[in-house]
């Protein structure tokens, strides 16, 4: 279905959306065996996309999708339902639940992919940072009573003002671009400290190796720099964390093997590994001394205006799910989602709405 977008007349639409997406998920979908009893299954590629359509709407909620595609046929015919075959709350719950979150990250892969071939993504300063994730159902009480969410945890977050229960969603953004990557879903006890080797790994598997990741201090440790120095080759712009060093003043020859680092992302083998670790330490504390990596780790914030459009457009932290997997699956979709209307903004040159999911939404 060919659509002309004409700004003077309208804002944009999800027709305008699903229009632009060449994409075929099925291709990333495991395929469900055929069977020759009962009625045609409804293609899995229509349902995902129905389901996509539920996280960028407004008033996201199942029954809402039945009802939008019954009165709106010609979306209907565009997500790939047949005529007076629509799919009901239950068919899509059914999908939700069956969706495997190594298919998600496929989907996410994919577009990613999509994107870096129309050259919007840059990939050579990306930043990492976590965001919670509440919990729907309450904690456990003094009582001793059993929780209904059983994965959820207790973690700390400033932006909570203190203590909540629930997960915590760790999320790398392209600096320039605002455009989510990998993205890994935990409880919210487990540190920050932990997930860089993950997120490293996950990022040379895709074959993105950027110039530089810039972290907030609650990464800063020896390991996480090794990681991302001799694994990933990468130089991480991390915040020192005062916590973490034991003299105030950085001693000369750690200052002498920090200015060594500068252009260089290893230092020789021979050198103990304890040695390494303070050296790419020392090496990130000096660099962002400068205002040339002083103006780059500025950019960090890309970050945090990414969890933003979340939270106040694709409604991030409301949902009504219990479990670490299908709060997963849920975050996965809102990154998704982002990636879409990212692609759409692009194949229909509207640059401004590129980090507006709420163009789409009339």
């Amino acid at each position: 279905m060919d659509l002309v977008y004409n700004p003077d007349i309208y804002e944009g639409s999800y027709l305008h959306l699903f229009a632009s997406l060449h994409s075929n998920f099925s291709v990333f979908l495991n395929e469900e065996k055929k069977s020759k009893k009962g009625r045609k299954p409804l293609d899995k590629s229509a349902l995902f996309k129905a389901l996509l359509l539920k996280h960028l709407m407004i008033n996201r909620s199942y029954r809402s999708v039945e009802a939008k595609l019954r009165v709106d046929t010609k979306l209907a015919h565009l997500l790939g339902f047949d005529h007076d075959r629509y799919p009901s709350d239950s068919a899509l719950k059914q999908l939700f639940a069956i969706l495997t979150i190594k298919e998600l990250k496929s989907v996410m892969r994919g577009l990613v992919n999509e994107l870096y071939s129309l050259k919007v993504l840059n990939c050579e300063v990306l930043a990492l940072d976590s965001t919670p994730v509440p919990a729907y159902y309450r904690p456990p009480t003094k009582e001793g009573e059993t929780p209904i969410d059983v994965d959820a945890r207790w973690g700390y977050s400033k932006s909570k003002g203190g203590w909540y229960y629930g997960y915590k969603a760790q999320v790398v953004v392209d600096a320039e671009t605002e455009i989510p990557l990998p993205c890994i879903v935990t409880p919210a006890n487990v540190s920050d400290q932990k997930m860089v080797r993950p997120i490293a790994r996950n990022l040379k598997k895709q074959g993105l190796v950027p110039c530089y990741i810039l972290l907030d201090k609650g990464y800063d440790g020896g390991n996480n720099h090794l990681e991302l120095r001799e694994r990933l080759g990468s130089i991480g712009l991390i915040a020192a964390n005062p916590r973490n060093s034991k003299k105030k003043r950085m001693r000369p020859m750690m200052k002498i093997l920090g200015r060594k680092l500068f252009k260089q992302l290893t230092l020789d083998k021979f050198i103990p590994i304890k040695t390494r670790k303070k050296a790419y330490r020392a090496s990130s504390t000096l660099m962002l001394e400068i205002e040339k990596y002083k103006a780059i780790y500025n950019d960090r914030i890309s970050v945090e205006r990414y969890f933003s459009s979340l939270k106040e457009q694709l409604n991030l932290e409301k949902h009504k799910l219990k479990g670490l997997k299908a709060i997963y699956k849920f975050v996965l979709f809102q990154c998704i989602a982002f990636l879409v209307i990212v692609l759409a903004s692009e194949r229909l040159k509207i640059p401004e709405a590129k980090r507006s999911p709420k163009f789409f939404q009339n």
